[in-house]
């Protein structure tokens, strides 16, 4: 979860769900009921070309975790999970 608990990330063996909680009235899914509010979860996945160009046989990602959080301005930057001896971060201001 984010610092400010708006973000969930949750990870399968194939890829990572990044959930947000917030609903429109401000309240975060944690405090508030949300219906018919969910939000649709972003889905990060390592590109098929990726996949390719590093030879990587199986993806079996660790849990994921927000990384890098900018006190400054109260968010994170990154997301990261490992498979095999991969580190793959994505950047998530582009989410």
């Amino acid at each position: 979860m984010s610092v400010d608990g708006k973000w969930i990330v949750a990870t399968t063996q194939t890829y990572i769900l990044v959930v947000p909680t917030e609903c429109s009235n401000g309240k975060l899914g944690f405090e508030h009921r949300m219906g018919k509010e969910k939000p649709n979860p972003w889905k990060l996945q390592i590109h098929v070309k990726d996949i390719a160009k590093y030879k990587i046989n199986s993806i079996n990602f660790s849990p994921a975790r927000f990384n890098n959080y900018n006190s400054s301005s109260g968010e994170h930057t990154s997301i990261v999970a490992s498979t095999g001896p991969f580190l793959i971060t994505w950047n998530f201001k582009k989410i």
